[in-house]
C-alpha cells in the first residue's frame, strides 16, 4: 500500500508542480491511506469519507 500511495502522491506532485497539502479519500473503508499518507506527507492534511454507514460507525 505504501508502495501505491507513493506512486500516487509522487505523480499527483509532478503534474501540479507542488507538494500535496491535502487528500480527500473517498470510499475511504477502513481509513487504511491516512497512516500510510502520515509516513510519506506529515504535514498533508486527510479527510476520509464513506457512504457505507457500517464503516463510518465501525472504523469512524
Amino acid at each position: 500500500m505504501r508502495r501505491q500511495l507513493g506512486f500516487v502522491v509522487g505523480v499527483t506532485e509532478y503534474l501540479l508542480d507542488r507538494p500535496v497539502r491535502s487528500v480527500l479519500d473517498v470510499g475511504c473503508g477502513e481509513g487504511n491511506w491516512a497512516a500510510v499518507l502520515r509516513g510519506i506527507r506529515p504535514r498533508a492534511r486527510y479527510l476520509g469519507v464513506d457512504g457505507s454507514e457500517y464503516a463510518i460507525r465501525r472504523f469512524g
